[in-house]
């Protein structure tokens, strides 16, 4: 096969492997910004099908020199960098990966070079370029010449977020049926002769007037503690999957507007003097949603709630409606957002704060955002959560139109 059977490498190969062919057959010097040459001797490497077979690969394909920098690039790894080719070749590898991923990189490159052929690791958290968490197994092979040496090497990153989505909902699914069957079981044991505890020493503080003093104080200490138990009950309640939704036209705009008064009045943004401000933005021409407008309300209260206690201190807490999108495209589901600008979450937790009695708040018990993931997945929506450390956290919830 001659040079012109070749053809020219694609765009995405541009200043990696481009190189001569000797009378051997073999191929010769690199033609890229790096003065290292990789020992490939097989010249079908370079025919139109492996460069199809690469730059059509579904996974992220990565070559190195030994320096770290990058010699070629496949569009799938272009893709999950957020970076075109241009923008990667001769690049360190570490100047383009995301930063709570280096550790990874560096983890296997170390290893591969230990002697070992392949090196892989699997699920590590990948900051996507739309800045959402994503996961991704991830592989090395170092490529070695003649005499053994390293010449570069090979890293592979399969995207796999789908699949551990799916295991989390399972495992969560699993766990929720659990917690709902003890709640079932919980209300009558705890719950009625709570009930009874909460309304008679509730009575008692409200018609007895010579109650008075330290004894007084006791019994409103008894009211108290009897609701916040009551509302830990309730909670666990809301997490019984085989609750009956009792559906109908619902308008998002309007259960929120509700939500959110409900909230002021009961004053579960501090009060008078509250600097928790409500910054809301509506598409009011959304369709409706199909729902339980009870068991919605309760899933956004907790999602609102969950943004006004990552601001101790007060803040803005956005509240905005629309249609949602994917790859920019309008879809035919809503989307709710609640955005704070709280501490926020450290990227090995995200994944975990939607799961029963997980909290980053010492004194919560961690069932707030567990019971609105479990409340919008059974009106076939989904619940997302964005954060960064410092910023704040974005709260997503897509569900889809009334048909």
């Amino acid at each position: 096969m001659d040079q012109a059977q070749m053809g020219t490498p694609p765009e995405w190969m541009s200043g990696g492997l481009r190189q001569g062919r000797g009378e051997e057959g073999r191929l010769l010097g690199r033609t890229g910004p790096t003065d290292a040459s990789l020992d490939i001797r097989d010249v079908r490497f370079h025919t139109p099908l492996w460069e199809r077979v690469i730059g059509e690969a579904p996974v992220a394909i990565i070559a190195l020199d030994p320096t770290r920098k990058i010699l070629v690039s496949n569009p799938a790894a272009q893709r999950l960098v957020g970076r075109s080719s241009g923008e990667l070749i001769g690049r360190d590898i570490l100047d383009v990966w995301p930063e709570a991923g280096i550790e990874d990189i560096l983890d296997l490159v170390e290893a591969a070079l230990t002697g070992e052929t392949t090196v892989s690791i699997r699920a590590r958290p990948h900051r996507m370029p739309g800045g959402e968490t994503g996961f991704l197994d991830l592989a090395c092979s170092i490529l070695r010449g003649h005499d053994g040496v390293a010449e570069g090497m090979v890293i592979i990153a399969n995207e796999i977020t789908e699949a551990v989505r799916h295991d989390e909902q399972e495992s969560r699914k699993q766990v929720l049926e659990s917690i709902g069957r003890l709640a079932g079981k919980a209300a009558h044991k705890i719950g009625n002769p709570l009930g009874a505890i909460t309304a008679c020493s509730s009575s008692l503080l409200s018609s007895s007037g010579w109650i008075s003093g330290s004894d007084r104080e006791l019994l409103e200490i008894i009211v108290e503690e009897s609701r916040r138990l009551g509302k830990i009950v309730s909670d666990f309640l809301s997490l019984n999957t085989s609750r009956e939704l009792h559906l109908e036209q619902v308008n998002v705009c309007r259960l929120l507007d509700y939500v959110i008064r409900t909230l002021e009045r009961n004053r579960s943004f501090g009060g008078r003097d509250s600097k928790i401000v409500v910054r809301k933005s509506y598409d009011e021409a959304l369709p409706s949603i199909l729902g339980d407008p009870a068991r919605l309300g309760e899933a956004l209260r907790n999602v609102i709630l969950n943004a006004v206690e990552a601001m101790p201190d007060g803040g803005p807490v956005r509240v905005s409606v629309g249609m949602a999108r994917e790859d920019g495209v309008p879809t035919d589901s809503v989307s709710i957002k609640v955005v704070d600008e709280g501490v926020g979450i450290p990227a090995e937790d995200v994944p975990c704060v939607t799961m029963p009695f997980f909290s980053t708040k010492p004194d919560r018990i961690g069932l707030g955002l567990a019971i609105a993931w479990e409340i919008v997945g059974t009106h076939g929506g989904t619940l997302t959560v964005a954060s960064e450390l410092g910023r704040g956290t974005c709260v997503e919830v897509v569900l889809p139109r009334a048909m």
